[in-house]
């Protein structure tokens, strides 16, 4: 498998919308919870794999424009949206060396507006699913 190097071309798609563009960062934060599994005559703590936690975390540079970040991502928290995301390590045909994530979420956290004096205005939102997250190679 080649080695990505430098990530400039990532793929990020809210409600239909590829917000690639204003997309600074996304991130896929993966887990399984570990459950204590263990009884009388265990010599160790033995643990059994419970419910995943999926969370993505995306930055944009805000744009107030039509049919930009904003207008695209403060309705879907305004109203509580269930909706579809996909990303993709590069834009184009998903493939097994460009393979795709996927899945329904809402935005359980959103900064519409974060940053310091002098630096550039940016968009914080944190997605949470409402569905398992779907990984495919085609």
């Amino acid at each position: 498998m080649a080695k990505f190097g430098a990530w400039t071309n990532g793929f990020l798609q809210v409600n239909g919308t590829n917000l690639s563009d204003h997309c600074e960062q996304f991130d896929i934060d993966q887990s399984v919870e570990a459950l204590e599994f263990h009884a009388h005559g265990d010599i160790a703590k033995i643990k059994t794999p419970g419910l995943k936690d999926i969370t993505v975390t995306a930055r944009f540079y805000t744009d107030l424009a039509a049919s930009k970040c904003m207008q695209i991502l403060r309705p879907l928290y305004d109203n509580r949206t269930n909706h579809a995301l996909l990303m993709k390590p590069a834009s184009g045909t998903s493939t097994a060396t460009n393979p795709q994530w996927s899945g329904n979420f809402f935005i359980s956290k959103f900064k519409p507006i974060t940053g310091k004096h002098g630096e550039t205005v940016m968009t914080e939102v944190t997605f949470s699913p409402t569905s398992d997250l779907t990984y495919a190679e085609a």
